[in-house]
């Protein structure tokens, strides 16, 4: 990254579009402490977070999704869901005790669960294993795991990477939907999704933001268009 100042007001949807390669991913995991930074500062709703680790950072309401789905393929939705909860709030529960009590004893966090697998679309799977489900119903998935904890700000990579038409516009009607709860920020390829979510736009380029504005300013903006053209036209296939 080439001294890269990004200000996100709260409440935004910021769209952060660029070639491949271009450092987009990069800057995700520079922002939740995945990759540590040599040099700036890294601030979140006002506190210095540059030195803080990923723990930290998720205990600030920070929420992350990845280009790859990362979920416990032998458990059903329920179970991945009921552990994305685990220690919500004042309850505190010993692993080794949970292993040996009845879900009827999880009424309130097996709701939650529920409720949440009814946000992302998820509740007529909510007793089936995730190895069952399709591609786009894990992308729900993980994004309901992230909701789990309540974020106030939510970093998206890629979502809607390898779905069908169908399932991305049920995805971006998804996000959409959380506008009005919380602050987003996403990395997508499909300019027309990225510029439909967003309020602003930045756009990266080897390592540097080259351009930020409304999604009808960077549209218009000719380096911007010089660089997907440029784009299209490489066939070198590096990935952030």
């Amino acid at each position: 990254m080439k001294d890269v100042d990004l200000v996100i007001n709260h409440g935004e949807s910021r769209a952060l579009i660029g070639p491949n390669g271009a450092g987009k991913t990069t800057l995700f995991n520079l922002i939740t402490g995945e990759i540590r930074s040599d040099r700036g500062e890294i601030s979140l709703f006002g506190a210095n977070i540059t030195h803080e680790p990923v723990q930290k950072r998720i205990q600030l309401n920070l929420g992350r999704t990845y280009q790859m789905s990362n979920l416990f393929q032998e458990l059903t939705v329920k179970e991945n869901l009921f552990l994305a909860t685990w220690k919500r709030g004042d309850v505190s529960w010993s692993l080794l005790a949970t292993l040996f009590r009845s879900w009827n004893e999880f009424k309130a966090p097996c709701h939650h669960a529920f409720e949440i697998a009814r946000q992302v679309g998820l509740e007529e799977r909510f007793n089936a294993k995730v190895n069952e489900l399709s591609h786009g119903e894990h992308r729900q998935l993980e994004l309901g795991i992230i909701l789990a904890h309540s974020p106030k700000i939510l970093l998206l990579d890629e979502p809607m990477a390898g779905l069908s038409a169908t399932e991305r516009s049920f995805m971006t009607r998804q996000i959409m939907g959380l506008k009005s709860e919380m602050t987003i920020v996403i990395i997508e390829h499909d300019i027309d999704v990225a510029f439909s979510i967003a309020d602003q736009v930045s756009v990266l380029h080897q390592g540097s933001i080259i351009a930020e504005g409304s999604p009808e300013e960077t549209r218009a903006n000719p380096q911007v268009q010089q660089i997907y053209t440029l784009s299209r036209n490489s066939k070198d296939k590096q990935y952030d």
